[in-house]
């Protein structure tokens, strides 16, 4: 056809004709000459006898033989690489790692712990479709591992393919019921809270004091409401060391408990360790439950810089607008939040109740519908929308 006469025009495929190798250094010599002659004339693609390393066995003529020597050598370097890639990844060196364990499943593309180890690199770098690939492979090898599963569930969360993430996990826990890991896992990805405390209460019987589960754990009581216990695991969590998530958590159940003054003392700390978006936003929120409205409508404006598409920080920020009497701004935040989660029903309600404040009664009627055509079932809500139809 027309078509795949132009692209035969424009690739050009080189066959390259080398000599029998004599040995293993002379084949990869003669690949690299080959190779580098077919460029410099530009080919696309370079085609070598069949076999052509490790040398084709059964003809009249001689090839060298397979030699233990070779192959104890390409072992050994590969597990040289791959240690030093994981080196450099514990040193906080992504980079070098990724050269090391891409050595390492170049020399070896069956290599499961270099696959696995490459995985963890990528992810790291933000390159999770790449980091998907290497831990597939890893999880496909003969022998497999349990963390391996764990990793690329992770890989699969951050995707944002929930239930494929679920799935890693439970995978992760059939081959390793006594994993922490796998338990901490599915404790994460569970949505069912009651089910995701008896998965990450099973972690720390295993692994008993345990960072990442006692936060998990923290996080999983936080959400049930039991703020008490929450509090004590994350508390507990403080004495090894600190992370956002960890301040994030503890703020999150301190503003739930009504403690506002230890909330804020957290928070205060939490933005100057870690300043995001996500300390200003909860910096806002604590702040407008203690009526400093002036300073919670700065903490939110100061998130908003970060993340100008952060729905819940618009949503908090039109709410304090409005006890400001700023209404318009208010109503401004509040389209804006709609607008970056269209399908939250009390955001548009929220906006309904804006412009009815303001008059404006056929937009207010609008949103109003739109918050209950999304499953707005706040009765309170309803009942004042009802004054609008």
């Amino acid at each position: 056809s027309e078509f795949l006469a132009v692209v035969a025009s424009r690739l050009t495929i080189a066959l390259a004709s080398p000599r029998v190798a004599r040995s293993l250094e002379h084949g990869l010599a003669e690949v690299e000459r080959h190779a580098l002659e077919a460029a410099e004339r530009r080919a696309a693609v370079v085609c070598f006898p069949e076999a052509y390393l490790p040398g084709l066995r059964g003809q009249v003529f001689e090839v060298w033989e397979y030699g233990k020597r070779e192959e104890e050598r390409a072992v050994a370097e590969r597990r040289i690489r791959t240690l030093l890639a994981r080196a450099y990844f514990d040193a906080g060196k992504p980079d070098e790692a990724y050269r090391e364990a891409k050595e390492s499943t170049d020399i070896d593309p069956n290599a499961r712990e270099a696959h696995s180890l490459l995985g963890r690199i990528l992810r790291k770098q933000g390159k999770i479709d790449d980091a998907i690939k290497a831990l597939r492979q890893a999880a496909a090898a003969k022998g497999q591992h349990s963390e391996d599963w764990v990793e690329l569930a992770w890989c699969y969360r951050d995707a944002g393919q929930r239930e494929r993430a679920l799935d890693a996990a439970r995978r992760a826990q059939r081959l390793d019921e006594a994993s922490p890991l796998a338990l901490r896992a599915l404790g994460e990805l569970e949505e069912d809270s009651a089910q995701a405390v008896v998965h990450l209460e099973r972690a720390l019987e295993l692994s008993p004091g345990d960072f990442d589960v006692l936060v998990a754990l923290g996080e999983a009581r936080a959400s049930l409401g039991q703020t008490a216990e929450a509090l004590a695991l994350l508390r507990q969590a403080a004495k090894t060391k600190t992370t956002e998530r960890l301040q994030l958590a503890l703020v999150s159940a301190y503003e739930t408990s009504g403690k506002l003054e230890d909330a804020l003392s957290v928070v205060n700390a939490l933005v100057k360790a870690f300043p995001g978006v996500g300390g200003y936003y909860r910096m806002g929120s604590v702040l407008g439950r203690l009526e400093r409205f002036d300073e919670a409508a700065a903490a939110l404006q100061r998130a908003l810089r970060m993340d100008p598409s952060h729905a819940l920080a618009q949503y908090q920020l039109g709410a304090t607008l409005m006890r400001l009497g700023r209404t318009e701004e208010a109503i401004a935040a509040w389209e804006g939040a709609c607008k970056n989660a269209p399908e939250d029903a009390s955001l548009k309600a929220a906006l309904g109740f804006g412009y009815l404040k303001v008059g404006r009664n056929k937009e207010a009627g609008v949103a109003c519908a739109d918050a209950v055509q999304l499953g707005l079932r706040d009765v309170d809500t309803l009942m004042s929308f009802a004054k609008l139809f």
